[in-house]
């Protein structure tokens, strides 16, 4: 019998509207999104809702509505019996894990993405930074022109997703630069700073600071995190490979590989969008295996109902 991973979207998946089916019916929505809301000072659930894009986009908003949506609906899967052998998150995602494998509580994930999106969105305001995905292009063609290149301050890898599909992090003169060359297809990524990259090192070191009150657990579920791309137990060396995640590549190429030869065959992507599921295909599961986004309610149900009927 094949095992079965719960995988949790990051930035990029967000869209006006997300969890809407959640506000006002599910205590445990209301109750984290209040939460941050009373942090920010702002009505996180009317942002969710309204936005517009330029609102929703920041970081110190974007972050705990990703996260609070995502656990909502995992919450749900819970209770109609629905369990993991394996959990992963990609990028902000990770957080999301991180409760769902009670390494941390759900109000400590809320208060942890909330704290991250703070510090991005001051070091976004430092510089002229982004993202931007190279589709079609090999790994190794991408490292060689960034070593043509030779600005590693100005711009690296940042994201290994699939086996032709990476993202660059950056200045952004020096991402059009890169996009120039003809390699694949580039497309910039809705974000609003160079994440994962050099630049993120002093947001790095005030959150390794600001992160020490947090005490960390043993994971009641395996999890496998972005920068070791294999299940890690000790509660510790978790906590540091989370901070270093701030300035590190997401090897999401290998964590799926690693879930692959786990035995893996059925994956829940539980939050908003439908990146993940694409990922995972692109990664490999296809014929023989199973990949369901969990995005509303209604998806919840209609699992619930073909579950009951099989």
């Amino acid at each position: 019998m094949g095992k079965t991973a719960i995988l949790f979207p990051g930035q990029g998946s967000q869209e006006i509207g997300m969890g809407a089916d959640l506000i006002g019916k599910y205590p445990l929505f209301e109750s984290l999104v209040e939460m941050a809301s009373d942090i920010t000072g702002e009505d996180i659930a009317d942002v969710c809702i309204n936005g517009p894009d330029s609102k929703l986009i920041r970081p110190h908003l974007l972050q705990p509505l990703i996260v609070c949506v995502s656990l909502s609906y995992y919450e749900q899967l819970l209770e109609h019996g629905i369990k993991a052998d394996y959990l992963a998150g990609h990028s902000l995602g990770e957080i999301t894990a991180l409760a769902a494998a009670k390494i941390v509580t759900y109000e400590e994930a809320i208060k942890i993405a909330l704290k991250r999106g703070q510090l991005m969105d001051d070091i976004a305001n430092t510089n002229n930074g982004g993202m931007m995905a190279v589709m079609f292009a090999d790994i190794e063609v991408v490292k060689r022109a960034l070593d043509e290149m030779n600005q590693p301050e100005k711009i690296n890898l940042a994201n290994n997703n699939a086996p032709a599909q990476v993202v660059l992090s950056g200045d952004l003169e020096a991402l059009e630069q890169f996009s120039q060359k003809g390699i694949g297809r580039c497309l910039m990524v809705k974000v609003t700073g160079p994440w994962h990259s050099p630049y993120m090192e002093s947001t790095k070191l005030h959150y390794q600071e600001w992160v020490k009150s947090i005490n960390f657990q043993p994971p009641q579920i395996p999890i496998i995190l972005n920068a070791a791309t294999k299940v890690v137990r000790d509660p510790e060396t978790i906590k540091q490979l989370h901070i270093e995640q701030l300035t590190d590549v997401v090897y999401w190429r290998e964590s799926m590989e690693y879930l692959m030869h786990s035995g893996v065959d059925l994956l829940y992507e539980v939050g908003p969008g439908k990146v993940l599921k694409g990922l995972a295909r692109a990664n490999g599961f296809k014929k023989g295996s199973t990949v369901i986004s969990i995005n509303s309610i209604d998806n919840i149900k209609a699992l619930y109902h073909e579950t009951a009927m099989s």
